[in-house]
């Protein structure tokens, strides 16, 4: 049994076959690295929130303790004890 040889034309599609091929392989491996760095982004944002939501649940916890009511006071708000003052540091 002989084959046939290929002809210009079978060539040339094999060709562009080929190069489709490799520039959707190439196509996908880039969807694939910002797929990867997207979920890298999201994964710390997730980490951020959920450290966040422990500070909030403490605080909540402990609406009532003077030692967090001052904490918060001095943290969020600005506020100090009368008498007392504050330096800041400039120099960075």
């Amino acid at each position: 049994m002989r084959f046939k040889k290929a002809g210009f034309l079978t060539k040339l599609l094999i060709l562009l076959m080929v190069v489709y091929a490799v520039y959707n392989i190439v196509s996908v491996r880039s969807n694939i690295v910002e797929a990867q760095q997207n979920l890298t982004s999201l994964t710390q944002q997730v980490e951020d929130a959920r450290q966040e939501n422990a500070q909030l649940g403490y605080e909540i916890e402990h609406k009532d303790d003077p030692e967090t009511i001052e904490q918060i006071a001095r943290a969020k708000l600005g506020l100090v004890k009368p008498g007392e003052k504050i330096f800041y540091d400039i120099s960075h």
